[in-house]
């Protein structure tokens, strides 16, 4: 091999190292440790139900987060409670919450986030009368802020 070849080989070698250094530190659990699949990226745990897309998106989390309280309030018709910076990493990611009536309350949390041209959408749904769950918030914090598990 030349040697322009072997410096080649060896730029490719180490973007490859550090592309996979920077994926294991970035990522964590997708999903609620424990919880069982039931479809493309669903989990559920009894009555507690969690989602997760992600999908190529060019807007800021506002435009995300305003269409996304049109799309549950029009398909759901729940009430819209409010939306903040998620907690575990503010100017990362936004939560959204809306309670559900019917003969069964829930609590609807949609937790966004936009990392190079992708959004990541979790869904995180409950009963209204139960605490979050600490997996579901482990994952939802690893997928939002990018931090590994």
């Amino acid at each position: 091999m030349t040697r322009k070849t072997l410096e080649r080989v060896g730029r490719t070698a180490v973007a490859a190292f550090l592309c996979a250094c920077v994926t294991a530190c970035a990522s964590g659990p997708t999903h609620p440790d424990g919880w069982a699949p039931v479809g493309k990226g669903v989990w559920t745990s009894g009555t507690q139900r969690y989602q997760l897309v992600t999908q190529p998106y060019s807007g800021d989390l506002k435009a995300l987060g305003g269409q996304a309280v049109v799309n549950m309030v029009m398909a759901t018709k729940s009430r819209f409670v409010g939306s903040r910076p998620y907690p575990g990493c503010p100017g990362l990611g936004i939560i959204l919450t809306f309670d559900v009536r019917g003969a069964a309350p829930r609590v609807v949390q949609e937790i966004m986030s936009i990392r190079e041209g992708q959004a990541t959408t979790i869904t995180y749904t409950r009963e209204a009368s139960a605490p979050d769950d600490a997996a579901a918030t482990k994952a939802i914090t690893a997928m939002t802020c990018h931090v590994g598990g």
